[in-house]
């Protein structure tokens, strides 16, 4: 929530109000049915508003990508320095990337740092597209796969499948 903060105004103030809550709930789609699609056999609950927030901080990457950011650098203590977006915000996406590809944590504890690349990433694209660099066809046929992919990945289930989900999803609830 404190990158939302921080980065939230100045994403809201390009974008206006409904079209920011419009970008926000696309990024948080983009990241709950990637990380739902890269793992189809996970019971876990997907809850958080993180790849949302992933998402202002790729479109903040994208549009603001010079402006100075106050950040505590660890260096024997914590010190206070201006660094560029660019930066801050890069290694925070590698840092997301390295931990859901597993090389930097062992165990991810219930994290969905995908969700957190996927959104991102949409992030990044819709800053893009705002800032002229892909063309609104090819931003529409991107919006349109980013919808239908999920879709399709549930429709193309067979009935013993859907069925072994819904029996997993049962007995995950009957632990609880």
């Amino acid at each position: 929530m404190l990158f939302l903060a921080i980065f939230g105004n100045n994403i809201e103030d390009k974008f206006r109000k409904v079209p920011y809550l419009l970008f926000y709930l696309f990024c948080g789609y983009v990241a709950a049915y990637g990380f739902a699609f890269a793992n189809q056999s996970s019971v876990e609950p997907l809850v958080g508003a993180s790849g949302a927030i992933a998402g202002v901080l790729g479109a903040y990457l994208v549009i603001y990508p010079r402006a100075k950011v106050w950040s505590l650098v660890p260096f024997l203590f914590f010190i206070p320095l201006r660094l560029p977006a660019w930066l801050v915000l890069g290694g925070w996406f590698v840092l997301q990337w390295a931990y859901s590809a597993g090389y930097a944590a062992s165990g991810a504890g219930s994290v969905a740092y995908l969700a957190h690349v996927f959104g991102f990433l949409a992030g990044v694209v819709v800053g893009l597209i705002l800032l002229g660099f892909i063309p609104w066809w090819l931003a529409f046929a991107l919006i349109v796969v980013a919808i239908a992919v999920p879709a399709t990945a549930w429709l193309m289930l067979d009935d013993s499948q859907r069925r072994r989900y819904r029996e997993l999803r049962r007995r995950q609830r009957q632990i609880r």
